[in-house]
């Protein structure tokens, strides 16, 4: 088996919209997560912390559950409590990518100090909230998140740092039709770039050892009008608090060593 090998990390993703609704993180991510802690061998457990969609689920009432085979035991949907198809607070809470963003962050961030067996947690989605520009979570759809946990959480969200901020850079990818442009829940190669970055930030606990410029799609210089060094400048600011933030979470409030100094 997988699980068997002799890894050093082992990285756990779920369904993005399952971190939002309190019974799916009950009945299938959270046993999951337990599950491979229970049965791996010496390797760290690492949580991918994924992002809110672009427009968060502003368009649609419920949570989708894209295979009805991946959910035997029911649907997000049918799992959201108060039901959201006649109720708007699943809407409310994950109206915008900064509402289902802290809605993500909160599941996988509880689960990283609550289940046994987990190391780490690699917080993409808080880069992407860097990235963006997000300056603050709405306090309304805050509350409604944090009615999910017994305790509030020990990290001030969205992360800041400033110098790491595009906010018209494009992290997802979109498709053209012949009547509408669709903009996807997945990366596209600049939004994986950055994911890596973070990933490698998290597992080896120091920058990226290549220089960024040698990786020219991460970010052209046509959707930034910023020079090579400034974007550069961004990117190892953007690490060095996403670090700082993650750690200062782990460790209640104490900064951790910052191995991302020497990046700036």
């Amino acid at each position: 088996m997988l699980l068997q090998q002799p890894w050093d990390f082992i990285v756990l993703q779920d369904y993005s919209a399952m971190a939002t609704v309190r019974a799916g993180r009950a009945l299938y991510m959270d046993p999951a997560i337990a599950a491979c802690s229970r049965v791996k061998r010496a390797a760290e457990l690492v949580l991918y912390l994924t992002w809110g969609y672009h427009d968060g689920n502003e368009r649609a009432a419920c949570p989708s559950s894209d295979l009805p085979s991946c959910f035997p035991l029911g649907s997000l949907a049918a799992l959201t409590d108060p039901p959201c198809n006649t109720s708007a607070h699943y809407h409310d809470m994950t109206r915008s990518f900064e509402c289902m963003g802290y809605s993500v962050a909160r599941s996988y961030l509880a689960a990283h100090t609550t289940l046994r067996g987990v190391s780490r947690v690699a917080p993409c989605g808080l880069a992407w909230q860097i990235v963006r520009g997000s300056t603050q979570i709405p306090s309304d759809c805050k509350a409604l998140v944090d009615a999910n946990y017994p305790s509030p959480l020990n990290l001030s969200l969205p992360l800041r740092a400033p110098a790491g901020t595009l906010p018209h850079f494009m992290l997802y990818r979109v498709f053209n039709g012949k009547t509408r442009t669709t903009i996807d829940k997945h990366p596209n190669v600049a939004g994986q770039y950055l994911n890596a970055l973070v990933m490698y930030a998290t597992l080896m606990r120091k920058c990226l050892p290549v220089p960024l410029r040698r990786f020219p799609l991460a970010v052209p210089p046509q959707a930034t009008g910023r020079s090579p060094n400034m974007r550069w400048r961004r990117c190892s600011l953007l690490r060095r608090a996403l670090l700082r933030g993650v750690d200062r979470h782990a460790t209640n409030g104490t900064c951790a060593a910052d191995p991302m100094v020497a990046a700036a």
